[in-house]
């Protein structure tokens, strides 16, 4: 039996609902233990499985996880026993930022946008929101560090290394937003400027072993992210392959 019940087929704009799903379920994933990798895989299954939609992953051996299918391929390995819990754990044992960036993922030219992988070799992480250039973030009065009279402050990130022992702290702005209206310092005039030249984003990520919880990173620079290496990458087509032809029995076509 399939992973789940398969009712729809990917469209022409079905990847958008997906973007969509990001957008507004991201930020639940917060303090999740899922590493890097396995969130950005999780949230695509957690809405290919409610809309009733085929996922195909592909690990660094050529070897297929297709909801659809009764067993992974090539022929011979386990069944996930009908269970989208076995698929889901097959999946994320299975592959890792390496797989993604070179199995299942295709540069996207026209991002980021919610929903796409901010990936390199070692590590993955989730855009689920973008600001267009001159557009500040709807949380920038929260800018600042917590107290007692701001309990609600959102600080700016420290750095890796400082992030890293901050285990309770699950949430950052990578970059200072501007909050518009009359300017009250030379600062303020300074963030506005730089808001007006780069497009922003904010992005859900895992920092690995010894900070186990999922963060969200807001108001991130593009120009600084694709500095850091990283790369914005859509799934293929290949993992959302509607398999049209095959009813999952066997061995897929091809």
């Amino acid at each position: 039996m399939a992973a789940w019940r398969h009712f729809k087929y990917w469209k022409k704009d079905t990847y958008k609902h997906y973007r969509g799903f990001v957008a507004q379920n991201a930020e639940k994933y917060a303090g999740s233990r899922l590493d890097c990798a396995d969130l950005s895989m999780t949230l695509m299954i957690d809405f290919a499985a409610a809309q009733g939609l085929c996922l195909t992953f592909t690990d660094l051996n050529g070897i297929r996880y297709i909801s659809k299918a009764t067993r992974q391929h090539p022929a011979g390995l386990k069944s996930w026993g009908s269970s989208r819990d076995e698929y889901t754990k097959a999946v994320l044992d299975r592959l890792s930022a390496k797989s993604l960036l070179r199995k299942n993922t295709i540069s996207n030219p026209r991002g980021p946008a919610p929903g796409d992988l901010i990936l390199k070799e070692d590590h993955a992480a989730l855009v689920y929101r973008d600001y267009p250039p001159g557009v500040s973030h709807p949380r920038a009065d929260q800018y600042g560090e917590p107290s007692p009279a701001f309990p609600a402050a959102i600080p700016q990130f420290p750095g890796n290394e400082r992030a890293r022992t901050e285990l309770n702290r699950l949430i950052y702005f990578r970059n200072r937003p501007p909050i518009y209206g009359p300017l009250r310092s030379a600062g303020e005039e300074a963030d506005r400027d730089r808001a007006a030249k780069i497009a922003h984003i904010d992005y859900l990520n895992h920092r690995g072993e010894g900070k186990e919880g999922a963060e969200l990173i807001l108001f991130a620079s593009v120009p600084e992210i694709t500095g850091l290496g990283f790369g914005f990458f859509s799934y293929s087509s290949s993992v959302i392959d509607n398999w049209e032809d095959w009813n999952g029995e066997g061995d897929p076509p091809g």
